[in-house]
């Protein structure tokens, strides 16, 4: 199940009850530390949580090959080895560049419950918004880049999966 990784107590004990023993999660920003991940982990674990995956956040440097680039393709190097410190068993992002996120919206359920909606028009107005780029009007430069030109962590226990997923969602496994 799906859970933040500032959950309360409280929030765990409810995954708990839904029977859950293991949760995954968006990570902290980059880079990871070992410490960080533990003490992530560790609070999951006092409640009866096994974290088995976290998403690295947005990548966009690496994605459309722009300044900073080589700086996160070592912060998520970093943080694949922190996160194989600590026996996290999976790290997953998503390599593709609009994952139009703007659409979702939390809808209140009954009871107090909620769930994820999606309008793909919300917050874009028009198709020439500035807040978002067509994967098609991107430079050669910003679309050049792909999972396959990302350094690998030769010996370190990180494989892609992408012969069975494809590039535009990978999971690492450190």
């Amino acid at each position: 199940m799906n859970i933040a990784t500032n959950a309360t107590p409280a929030e765990m004990r409810v995954h708990k009850q839904f029977g859950a023993d293991y949760v995954h999660m968006s990570g902290p920003r980059l880079p990871w530390t070992g410490s960080g991940l533990r003490t992530i982990m560790d609070g999951f674990k006092a409640e009866g949580l096994t974290v088995i995956n976290m998403m690295l956040p947005t990548i966009t440097a690496i994605i459309y090959n722009r300044d900073g680039r080589d700086d996160q393709i070592q912060q998520v190097q970093d943080s694949l080895r922190a996160a194989g410190a600590v026996g996290l068993p999976v790290v997953e992002y998503n390599f593709y560049g609009h994952r139009l996120t703007e659409g979702y919206y939390h809808v209140p359920g009954r009871g107090g419950s909620g769930y994820l909606g999606y309008d793909y028009n919300r917050k874009m107005d028009s198709p020439a918004d500035d807040k978002w780029t067509y994967p098609n009007t991107r430079s050669a430069d910003e679309a050049a880049m792909t999972p396959k030109d990302l350094p690998p962590l030769a010996n370190e226990g990180a494989h892609t999966s992408e012969e069975t997923l494809g590039e535009h969602h990978v999971l690492l496994k450190a």
